[in-house]
């Protein structure tokens, strides 16, 4: 989309950018000053490496390490502009992977918009030190651990309360949120970490109520909402 525009696109920052934060008489402070421009390609790279190392050790929490990562890529700002959407859209990417679908079903992002004082107030307190390896990530999984707490009561709301939906529950709420038309792998990239077996067993059922039909059938198969 953006070679439509004047934006540089996909491009690490060229010039220096800051972490800032609107007070309450509408002036704007610094937050953090983040790394600098030229150090940034390096600063991405061991970013993904040490998140990669981790991740496959296991330990600790895929939770905890989706926090740290994201907090790092704030304190790193690599792009002019948009970090702060695009750590957005990387908590839920990465929560996709970890197997924390709830932000398939409720707003991370404006979670974290609705709660933008605290959002600062634990980013300044865990990158303090930041620079020195000495920062303490405690304030910043706190905040984030409390966000994504309040997206699963949201959704535990949404479904009337009880447990969380069953992997049979999730498709059905994907297909949901589906467009009108929809095909089976796109079904399955909206569904991680669920079999096929299961996305069939909920189409047939769903086919059953005539709640959906079959627009195509075959190896890409196309279904259409009733």
């Amino acid at each position: 989309m953006f070679k439509y525009t004047t934006a540089r696109a996909g491009e690490w920052k060229s010039v220096e950018n800051t972490i800032e934060a609107s007070t309450p008489d509408g002036r704007r402070e610094v937050v953090f000053q983040p790394v600098k421009a030229f150090a940034t390609p390096a600063a991405m790279d061991q970013l993904c490496d040490d998140f990669a190392r981790t991740t496959a050790r296991g330990t600790p929490d895929p939770l905890l390490t989706t926090a740290a990562f994201i907090l790092d890529f704030l304190c790193i700002h690599p792009f002019l502009d948009g970090n702060g959407r695009l750590a957005r859209l990387l908590t839920t990417l990465l929560f996709y992977k970890a197997g924390f679908t709830v932000a398939r079903y409720v707003g991370v992002e404006r979670l974290v918009e609705n709660t933008k004082s605290s959002y600062y107030a634990s980013l300044r307190a865990s990158s303090e030190r930041w620079h020195e390896g000495e920062h303490s990530l405690e304030p910043w999984w706190d905040y984030f651990l409390g966000v994504t707490l309040a997206a699963y009561e949201e959704l535990d709301q949404k479904l009337g309360g009880g447990e969380l939906p069953s992997k049979a529950n999730r498709v059905r709420l994907a297909i949901q949120v589906m467009p009108p038309v929809f095909s089976k792998a796109e079904l399955a990239v909206a569904c991680p970490n669920i079999s096929e077996r299961t996305l069939k067993r909920v189409l047939d059922e769903l086919r059953a109520e005539r709640k959906i039909e079959v627009a195509k059938r075959g190896r890409n198969a196309v279904w259409r909402k009733l």
